[in-house]
């Protein structure tokens, strides 16, 4: 995945999107069990969600990026 995304392949559009969906879909229960799970503490709430929150912010942006781009790396256009 980091080699096509270096040499900017457009087929690790699906993938991408395969990832993207899965990790967005298991970080939805972790942090709806860190806000709403009484055992954790209410002073640790914030300090975990916003330790957890990038594992679904990133993906659901790379998520949202490839869907929304059917050639998510496009070829320069060179002005002559």
């Amino acid at each position: 995945a980091l080699y096509a995304f270096k040499t900017r392949a457009n087929w690790i559009r699906i993938p991408s999107i395969m990832y993207a969906a899965h990790a967005c879909t298991q970080m939805v229960p972790i942090l709806g069990s860190v806000w709403f799970d009484e055992a954790v503490p209410q002073g640790k709430r914030t300090l975990l969600a916003s330790i957890y929150l990038p594992y679904f912010a990133i993906p659901f942006w790379l998520l949202v990026h490839m869907y929304r781009n059917p050639v998510p790396f496009p070829l320069a256009i060179k002005n002559e």
